[in-house]
């Protein structure tokens, strides 16, 4: 089974905030359940996240770490 994420602790994970986090999920269509008000963030939709959502320098850092590249 596919681990699952709150958005505060994907926004923790990357340093960036929650509502950062809301903008690129609405942004690039990127797959969560929701239940109720709650939302959860599988792995894989935080790697699909990370490589279409972020850009610059020290992010793309981050990304290649995160990905194993």
């Amino acid at each position: 089974m596919e681990t699952l994420y709150t958005k505060k602790e994907v926004a923790e994970y990357l340093k960036i905030s929650v509502r950062s986090i809301d903008r690129i999920l609405d942004q690039f269509n990127i797959p969560a359940f929701r239940a109720g008000r709650q939302v959860r963030i599988p792995e894989s939709s935080l790697h699909l996240m990370l490589q279409k959502g972020i850009t610059g320098t020290e992010n793309q850092k981050i990304v290649k770490r995160i990905l194993g590249e």
